[in-house]
């Protein structure tokens, strides 16, 4: 689209609201043309701020911080990690420190770097997220209290809770600090690691691009990507409507788009330039090519030098637990070394559901890990073949920890899917929960202690058993409907 297209769509499309009918704002803010003009008028505003602080990486508060990390962000401001901090967690009167989600990574990328900046946007309203405002500063004093009772550092402060003042009012501030302590003590009751802190962890709500930090503390930077606009604005050209948040609710209005398709350099381009009728089009093409290719990719395994020399994709062990959590792709072939390694390996979204039989028979061969291929769906709607499928998988596993009671070290499980997050997740929780009950000890191998374990579990121990699987996955976060299909599988 030339300029004097722009200029001329433009001058019919974006004026000034003369009213704040819903309706028609609704309409506005949920336009992917005026969405994706103001996300890229956003992430300037980022990339500005990382910038003017280069020694601290940025990271998104997902799923709507991922939208302003462009890549023109410096290669020393970017890194691996993201976090998820649940605006619903510093909702007023809902205040809570997640057990489920400690975003314990986040405070190693903090410890390693020396501080960190967290981008977030919301809506019309307020200049900052509830995340940002709220459930931050509360994980920010939890575990600078947690770290201080447990190892006498950080220094003790006379409070560790930080609010924003033009944001969070003193009364709803007071409310917030005296449930510190009892988030504290949930945390220290729980399995998960405690990070030992040295410094304590201060948020600093940034509302321009530069600002100056103490050096006793680690800074975590909260950066809200939007401006605050009451409503929808026209830009100067008059070509768009800014709206404000318009990362967040993407499932209202990008119609299949990501971040990862937007910063794409060539989409990237396409959407920009595209007319505003147009733009429709060029998302569902955009959308319909990605699928095409990721289709592909998955009927071909790819697997580097480095991944076949060492049979390991992803690999993390679960304490001394013996088993491992992984990521394949449902065509991969395991190989040799992977499958004398292990003594049983678990696909849970196989491109086909096979048993194939032990093969250690007497012969000069080694033996070969017991192989389970299932075929159970992503996301919700390989729900209810989950729960049909793990307690096979659950005996299966039996079997292996029986067969192997004379042994003095586990057995070696390795649970794998396509993205290393719900359903192997799942079924790990579960075999944690029915056959284990200290990650620095061996499973139970006899009918009779695995029974008593089934008698005796309830929902706290199932929690627990996810806080050992965060302390080795610091990103792991299956979802609720799993969880709740693990608990109606083991107790029923």
């Amino acid at each position: 689209m030339t300029q004097d297209e722009s200029a001329s769509s433009g001058s019919l499309y974006a004026s000034l609201l003369r009213s704040d009918d819903r309706k028609v704002v609704r309409k506005l803010e949920r336009d992917p043309w005026n969405r994706l003009r103001s996300i890229a008028e956003d992430s300037q505003w980022v990339l500005r701020v990382a910038e003017a602080l280069p020694e601290l990486p940025i990271i998104a508060n997902l799923r709507c911080g991922a939208w302003y990390l462009s890549p023109e962000l410096p290669q020393i401001s970017r890194a691996s990690t993201y976090c998820y901090f649940k605006s619903t967690d510093g909702h007023a009167g809902e205040w809570s420190f997640s057990l489920k989600r400690p975003n314990l990574d986040v405070v190693r990328l903090i410890q390693q770097r020396g501080g960190v900046i967290i981008t977030d946007s919301t809506r019309r309203g307020k200049s900052l997220p509830d995340a940002l405002s709220k459930t931050i500063p509360i994980w920010c004093a939890v575990l600078n209290e947690a770290s201080r009772r447990r190892y006498s550092s950080p220094a003790h402060h006379q409070s560790f809770l930080r609010t924003p003042a033009h944001q969070v009012p003193p009364s709803e501030h007071a409310q917030i600090e005296a449930r510190i302590g009892a988030w504290v003590e949930a945390v220290l009751a729980s399995d998960l690691p405690v990070p030992h802190l040295t410094r304590p962890l201060v948020p600093f709500f940034l509302t321009r691009p530069r600002y100056s930090f103490a050096d006793d503390c680690h800074p975590v930077v909260v950066l809200s990507a939007s401006r605050r606009v009451d409503l929808p604005t026209p830009d100067p050209t008059g070509t768009y409507y800014y709206t404000q948040g318009s990362g967040d609710d993407e499932e209202l209005w990008s119609f299949g788009l990501t971040p990862e398709l937007f910063w794409d350099r060539v989409n990237h381009q396409r959407l920009l330039q595209s007319t505003r009728q147009d733009l429709p089009r060029v998302i569902e093409e955009v959308v319909r090519s990605s699928k095409l290719i990721e289709a592909e990719d998955n009927q071909t395994p790819k697997v580097d030098d480095a991944e076949a020399s060492s049979g390991s994709v992803c690999d993390v062990a679960i304490g001394a637990t013996g088993l491992f959590c992984g990521r394949r792709q449902p065509t991969y072939a395991f190989t040799a070394k992977e499958k004398a390694f292990f003594d049983l390996i678990i696909h849970c979204d196989a491109e086909q559901s096979s048993d194939d039989p032990v093969t250690h028979e007497k012969t000069c061969e080694p033996k070969e890990a017991l192989l389970l291929r299932r075929r159970i769906p992503q996301g919700k709607k390989g729900l209810r073949v989950l729960q049909e499928e793990l307690p096979s998988i659950l005996t299966f596993v039996q079997v292996v920890f029986i067969g192997s009671a004379s042994s003095t070290s586990s057995p070696r499980i390795l649970i794998v899917d396509s993205t290393q997050k719900d359903l192997c997740l799942s079924v790990l929780i579960a075999i944690l929960s029915l056959y284990y009950n200290s990650p620095t000890q061996p499973p139970l191998r006899t009918l009779e202690e695995v029974e008593h374990q089934k008698q005796s579990l309830t929902k706290d121990d199932v929690r627990r058993r996810l806080q050992w699987v965060v302390g080795s996955i610091p990103q792991a976060n299956p979802s609720r409907s799993h969880l709740l299909r693990v608990n109606e599988v083991l107790m029923g």
